[in-house]
């Protein structure tokens, strides 16, 4: 039989959690890749970025989760597969998470990120949106000399009487579709190809 032993430290520690990968047992997570997901946005400084642009309208001291680990959390749960908020009634308890955001207490209710969310408005986009654009010219050795961003608008209409308008921006690099729905009379899913 095989036996395997790392022999280095593979993330540094958190509030003096080692991380430890093995089979033995004990606290265990199915979602250890958030770790990983941590050392990235430690190199990138995405959530922290973001955090220092968007205006947090909360009163400090009546404040128990900071604007940069309730990014994170939400950030990660959704990298994670969980997009509901509710998943955080559970979630919150996780380790793996929890040294994920640097904390070694309880994370935000889902009640908390609710209220947390209902603050963004049109600036937070802004502020979002020119990060990741920072970010993307920032993922070049040298910075390109032109980006061109080719914008084009087309209404389709869905099944019943939804529509959506698709905005499809094209760069040199890449290409990425957004989906805005107008008007939704009806409640519920949208069809599968809409969304595709």
């Amino acid at each position: 039989m095989t036996h395997c032993t790392v022999t280095q430290d593979l993330v540094p520690r958190c509030k003096g959690r080692k991380i430890e990968a093995n089979f033995d047992g004990g606290d265990i997570t199915s979602d250890a890749g958030v770790i990983l997901l941590r050392q990235l946005d430690r190199e990138l400084g995405l959530t922290r970025s973001i955090a220092r642009k968007i205006t947090d309208p909360r009163s400090p001291s009546h404040c128990r989760h900071q604007a940069q680990t309730m990014i994170q959390q939400r950030v990660y749960g959704l990298a994670l597969g969980y997009e509901d908020l509710n998943d955080h009634k559970t979630l919150r308890h996780d380790l793996a998470l929890q040294t994920a955001v640097d904390s070694d207490a309880e994370l935000a209710s889902q009640s908390t990120l609710c209220r947390f969310e209902l603050n963004a408005n049109r600036a937070w986009a802004v502020a979002m949106h020119e990060e990741l654009v920072e970010q993307f010219i920032r993922s070049y050795r040298k910075p390109p000399k032109r980006l061109i961003l080719d914008s084009t608008r087309l209404t389709i209409r869905c099944m019943g009487s939804r529509w959506a308008a698709i905005s499809v921006v094209t760069t040199e690099v890449t290409v990425s579709c957004a989906f805005r729905f107008l008007r939704a009379e009806a409640v519920g899913e949208l069809p599968a190809p809409c969304l595709r």
